[in-house]
Parts: structure tokens; sequence; C-alpha cells
């Protein structure tokens, strides 16, 4: 089977395991995982690039509440663009749905500097413990991220999951790119992408 297709794989097994969770599993994963961020993120303002998750993702809009009331920088992404441009946000209701029909920030917003970029927060349809990720197939924000880790390396990149996207294995082709740790309920798992 050839990565394209094992992928596939993947996303439509994990897509029919989120479906049979209780909606009361994936809040309590969600409010698990904004309550992880808080502790492992700095109290000071921080640099922050994130994104408006879907139904399928980790609810983590309180946090990014949390961090817009506590004066943080937040920019998330016009996926329209590729790579993705990440645009500030000061409110989470300045969203504007996007082609994808996905909520983002309007264009006229401020795009990111991305010097200034301490953390990004990744979706993904799936992680495994090396910190290799499946997307949704579109490789934005493989894009983005080689681009950005090699302009400023310093940038952690974590991957955002509810426990049961988390394989022991993913495939990966030479495009993807690693998380340097992913947050799930139980906290932050560390990946050997940096060892």
């Amino acid at each position: 089977m050839n990565t394209a297709t094992e992928k596939q794989r993947i996303r439509d097994a994990i897509r029919e395991r989120l479906q049979h969770l209780p909606s009361q599993t994936l809040a309590r994963e969600s409010h698990l995982i904004c309550k992880r961020l808080t502790d492992l993120l700095p109290p000071k303002p921080i640099v922050l690039a994130a994104f408006f998750p879907l139904k399928t993702e980790p609810d983590i809009r309180p946090f990014l509440r949390s961090l817009l009331k506590n004066g943080a920088e937040l920019y998330l992404p016009n996926s329209s663009t590729s790579p993705f441009l990440f645009r500030r946000i000061t409110n989470l209701l300045e969203l504007k749905i996007g082609p994808w029909n996905i909520p983002e920030p309007p264009i006229t917003a401020s795009p990111i500097d991305p010097s200034r970029l301490q953390y990004a927060l990744i979706p993904g349809r799936a992680f495994d413990e090396e910190g290799w990720r499946i997307g949704r197939g579109s490789a934005g924000y493989d894009l983005w991220i080689r681009q950005q880790r090699k302009e400023h390396p310093k940038t952690l990149f974590w991957g955002i999951a509810f426990e049961c996207q988390i394989l022991p294995t993913v495939p990966h082709a030479e495009h993807d790119e690693r998380m340097d740790g992913i947050v799930t309920a139980s906290g932050l798992q560390h990946t050997t992408y940096n060892l």
C-alpha cells in the first residue's frame, strides 16, 4: 500500500473513531487540553499561531479566549493561501467563514511577523510518538511549518489531539513535517523530533 493510500485509510479510521466517541468524552478531553496548554505556556504575553477547531478537533476556543484576555498576540490561518498566511485576531467574533467553510481572520487583519512567533498549535487527523502528523491532505500546514522552521528555527510546533488520534506510527512522505510535541488530555508528549 502506498503512503497516500495508507494516510487516507488512517484518516477514515480516525474519523470513524471520533464519530463513535460520546460528546461528553470529547468535551472532557477538550477541557483538559485547554488546561494543559494553560499550564504549559508562560504566563507572560506570548506570540502564538493556532487554529479554529472543526467539530472533529479538540475545542481549544476557551484557551484562545483566555490567551486574548491575557494580552497574547494570536494568529489564525487564512487557508486560501499556500503556504497558509496567519493573521492576527483580537476576538474570535472577528472571524469570517473562509473558502473551506472554516472561520478565519479577515484578509484585512495584520499578517504575522514570523520572526516573533514562539509557539504554533497544529491540528491533525493523527499523530505518532515521533511527532509525525497526518493532516487532511492539503499539505498547507506542512508547507507553512517547513518555511517557518527554515527561517525561524526556534518556533515550537505542538500538535493538538484527542487521545484516540495518537497512534504508534503513521506513514509520512518527504514533504511532511514533524511536531516538537503533542498536547492531549494527558499532557505534553515530547517527540523525538529534536533528539
